[in-house]
């Protein structure tokens, strides 16, 4: 705390810190060696002077594990020094971009750090967030919900709020944070020299300025900036400015002590709402959010993994009384997901090498979600084994959102599984069977059965004799000759949970997919698509309304860098013109669906004074995917495009068959309401663009009709204004070959350092996945947001080698209202139960009673950090809740 020593005026705490970028215009390894020298320099000093001034590392706790790495025999002294607090860090494992960053990446970011921290006896309890390109509007929810009451930032102020301390609050009654915002950044204070003719007006103007904005006498000084070491003369140039300065003393301090002193002194404040996401005041860097996309949906992939099927296939084996073994391995998956989660490495704003590592850390980190998913999925099943018919093969699925919506999965299957080699130890060889054993031939055709015994609607989409390897803990792999069957499927009616499907051989003509090349029309009782030249032509049937030129792709030229989409000064708009080079039409009673192949001529590159498009133009092929299936009202895309073309950005557009002045996005826990058209500021450090995040869904309506868009890892969207509606586009690439430029039309000054990145081009083929769906009567009235959602969150199946019984413990999470979305299904960090956590979409309350989910003995609520709050006691076997709107909830289920 502040010892309560006599000061006149006002007092300005100044705070020792470093802000560390792990990798950005260097690697993590040579960013590593600079962090080992400023630790090593800080123990030294500690050694030599125990009173030496406190040090902040950073909001973020995995430098400590970056340093220890290396010099894993100073821990003791590391330890010692935090737990003295002379060093200081967190409460964070690393600093995020928090707009790309999932919600539920966001607990997780808080406590993998909070379990670092432990080891240490000391951390941080500030939501300290000094450098993020943007905060959405959930944060404070978020932070409360953390255990913090006070965030500190820098960047994303809008010019209307004047003071440097406000109150944020949540969206709907969800309460409020303080905010304290650093108006000239984490480095104000930064590198102040001995010679106090310079430092002194230097600090006389900078003190002068906060106590302008400022609604205490407590002022912040930060003493630090990017990668650098702590100033060693610092106590004594405070000395010496202290004897000169008339009105303020300077202290040195923590943020702790900052925040402590300041509190007290608190006026009533203005309060602030939504997303701070303005670039008025500073530079927000927006075009991160589409910089190498490549990185975005590899992110989207892991994160969706983690969180909505491994942890909560992990969580339902727990229910059922299992081991739930993986779930020891989640926190070291969670370290690897996060280490590519800082705003220089998931935003795309560095060097080529760094975003090369973390394609390397995304694979490592699918390789272990794909082996805790295969393991939990078959302990399920081995817990509840139980013979099957001969020739019958079980799947376990997993469905992450349940509901009454169909859905089109593909299952590859092996049956009539034959040992053809294993190990023979007391030779020490593979030995091989194959040609003394009799295989059955290919089946023509197999039924599918549900769990009640129904037959699930399918076509036989390949056949072939194949191998398959078994992976055993007791031994070495064996092969097994199988009967390889590609199946499509058309599943219905499925809560969330665990379900289970038989495969067996069967009698008959296999149902398959017919194909044709007469007319380029495909219909199902909601939508008749027509390909007309390169784009479809949409009628939609709900409505009788048509829709032309849905999933039109549009490129314009860019001539910004990594950070800031910029026009170049002569732009030109490029097109799919003309008729598809090809197409072809595949119908089947599960799936249907529109191929279509044509050509995007684009301009090679901006032209070497960058201001315009180049003539010279190349070819780049674009192969589209349009699908329907039966009962389901969504059409769904994937594009196989490849980029020969430089220093543009690709989009795909979606007609909203109105004009709307307002777009609705999922982003992190909350649907952001934005305008279409962002007003320009007089002064501003960055042009407001109608570019903004995405999580996953974006719609855009007006009476009620309208288009939604679900975009599977495409982070970006902008709404347009054409003539007589609004169109929806989803960014799909950004090609830029910089990471910084000083000569952008769309910012002042320069985002980083002025360094090359070709790779950031995005040359190559690239895949996108992103679903379209019309509606009348408004999204949030159509179950639309859930239909959308589990474009992006299909069922998981996974064939057993035995058959199992296979009751849902997640069942109970059907009783949820639509509006009410499951956020995370988890084993509970302290290893004795579940949390389960939803919410709400809606801007209003809502209650409901959810059944006493079974394997659960006791039930009780939680913050985000998986703190007890409350008991819930149920009645009737169920426990009745209540949400406001917009309320993130979680549920502490004991078992």
């Amino acid at each position: 705390m502040i010892p309560e020593d006599l000061i006149l005026g006002k007092t300005a705490y100044l705070v020792r810190h470093t802000h560390w970028d792990r990798e950005w215009y260097l690697t993590q390894e040579q960013f590593r060696t600079r962090l080992v020298r400023l630790v090593d320099e800080l123990l030294d000093d500690l050694d030599a002077d125990p009173g030496a001034l406190s040090f902040m590392l950073d909001g973020q706790a995995i430098v400590l594990e970056d340093y220890l790495e290396v010099k894993p025999w100073n821990h003791g002294r590391l330890t010692a020094a935090i737990q003295g607090r002379k060093i200081v860090c967190g409460p964070w494992y690393v600093l995020p971009d928090e707009l790309l960053m999932s919600g539920e990446g966001h607990i997780r970011n808080f406590l993998a750090g909070r379990r670092l921290l432990a080891g240490f006896g000391s951390g941080m309890d500030i939501a300290y967030l000094p450098d993020s390109f943007g905060h959405p509007a959930q944060m404070p929810q978020i932070v409360a919900g953390l255990g913090m009451d006070t965030m500190l930032f820098w960047r994303g102020m809008p010019n209307r709020m004047a003071a440097t301390e406000f109150y944020w609050d949540a969206p709907g009654e969800n309460g409020h944070i303080l905010c304290v915002h650093m108006p000239h950044g984490y480095g104000n204070s930064a590198h102040l020299a001995a010679d106090l003719g310079e430092t002194l007006p230097r600090m006389e103007h900078l003190l002068d300025s906060l106590g302008r904005h400022g609604t205490t006498d407590a002022l912040l000084l930060m003493n630090g900036s990017d990668h650098i070491t702590g100033q060693r003369d610092v106590g004594a140039v405070l000395k010496a400015l202290n004897e000169q300065l008339e009105g303020f003393h300077i202290k040195p301090s923590t943020l702790e002590d900052f925040v402590a002193a300041l509190r007290p002194q608190l006026p009533p404040l203005e309060h602030y709402r939504g997303e701070l996401c303005s670039g008025e005041r500073s530079m927000l860097l927006g075009g991160t959010i589409s910089a190498r996309m490549p990185l975005k949906q590899a992110n989207s992939r892991v994160l969706t993994l983690a969180e909505r099927y491994a942890e909560p296939l992990l969580a339902a084996e727990k229910l059922l009384g299992g081991t739930a073994d993986g779930a020891d391995s989640l926190p070291y998956l969670w370290k690897r997901i996060l280490e590519n989660s800082p705003h220089d490495s998931i935003c795309g704003c560095g060097i080529d090498e760094i975003h090369r590592e973390m394609v390397t850390r995304f694979e490592r980190a699918l390789q272990l979600e794909v082996c805790l998913l295969e393991d939990a999925a078959g302990r399920i099943a081995r817990q509840g084994a139980r013979p099957e018919a001969d020739g019958e093969q079980a799947v376990l699925v997993f469905e992450p959102v349940g509901g009454s919506i169909p859905e089109y999965a593909e299952l590859e299957i092996g049956l009539d599984p034959v040992l053809v080699q294993k190990v023979n130890y007391t030779r020490s060889v593979i030995e091989d069977f194959e040609d003394g054993i009799s295989h059955p031939p290919l089946p023509e055709n197999v039924e599918v059965l549900d769990e009640d015994g129904n037959p699930v609607p399918h076509v036989v989409l390949g056949r072939e004799k194949a191998y398959r390897r078994l992976y055993q803990d007791h031994t070495m792999p064996e092969v097994y000759k199988v009967n390889q069957m590609r199946l499509g499927l058309l599943l219905k009616n499925r809560a969330p949970g665990l379900h289970k499907l038989r495969v067996r051989p069967a009698d008959g003509p296999a149902p398959e997919a017919v194909t044709d090349t007469d007319t380029p029309v495909l219909e199902n009782e909601f939508y008749r698509l027509r390909l007309e030249g390169a784009s479809l032509e949409v009628l939609d049937k709900k409505t009788g309304r048509t829709h032309a030129n849905v999933a039109q792709l549009v490129d314009m030229g860019d001539a910004g860098d990594e950070y800031s989409y910029s026009w170049p000064e002569q732009d030109r708009v490029c097109m799919l013109e003309g008729a598809a080079d090809s197409w072809r039409r595949s119908e089947s009673p599960v799936c249907s669906q529109l191929e279509w192949r044509a050509t995007l001529r684009l301009p090679k590159a901006l032209t070497p004074d960058r201001r315009a498009r180049a003539d010279e133009a190349v070819d780049c092929p674009a192969s589209f995917t349009a699908r329907l299936y039966p009962g389901l009202d969504r059409i769904d895309f994937t594009l196989d495009f490849e980029n020969n073309a430089e220093d543009h950005r690709l989009q795909v557009r979606f007609p909203a068959g109105v004009r709307t002045e307002v777009s609705e996005s999922y982003s992190t826990f909350h649907i952001m309401e934005r305008p279409v058209e962002m007003p320009v500021p007089a002064d501003w450090m960055e042009y407001p663009q109608n570019t903004h995040v995405t999580h996953g869904f974006v719609a855009l309506e007006d009476g009620g009709r309208g288009v939604c868009v679900s975009a599977d890892g495409l982070t970006e969207f902008e709404a347009v204004q054409t003539e007589g509606e609004t169109a929806l586009c989803l960014t799909l690439l950004r090609s830029v070959g910089w990471l910084s430029r000083t000569d952008l039309a769309t910012r002042k000054g320069n985002g980083g350092w002025t360094i090359a990145t070709p790779e950031a081009q995005c040359l190559g083929r690239h895949r996108f996945a992103f679903s379209a769906r019309w509606q009348d009567g408004g999204w949030r009235n159509s179950n639309a947001f859930a239909v959308m959602e589990k474009h992006r969150l299909p069922a998981f199946l996974s064939p057993q080698r035995t058959g199992f019984d296979c009751p849902n413990p997640l069942g109970f999470l059907e009783a949820l209202p639509g509006q009410v979305r499951i956020s995370a299904v988890k084993p509970a960090e302290a290893g004795d139960g579940v949390i389960a956590r939803f919410y709400n979409l809606d801007t209003e309350p809502v209650a409901f009673t959810l059944p006493m989910p079974q394997g659960a003995s006791a039930a009780g609520l939680c913050n985000l950090a998986e703190s007890w709050q409350a008991d819930l006691a149920p009645k009737d076997g169920r426990l009745s809740r209540t949400m406001n709107g917009c309320e993130i909830q979680s549920l502490y289920l004991k078992c």
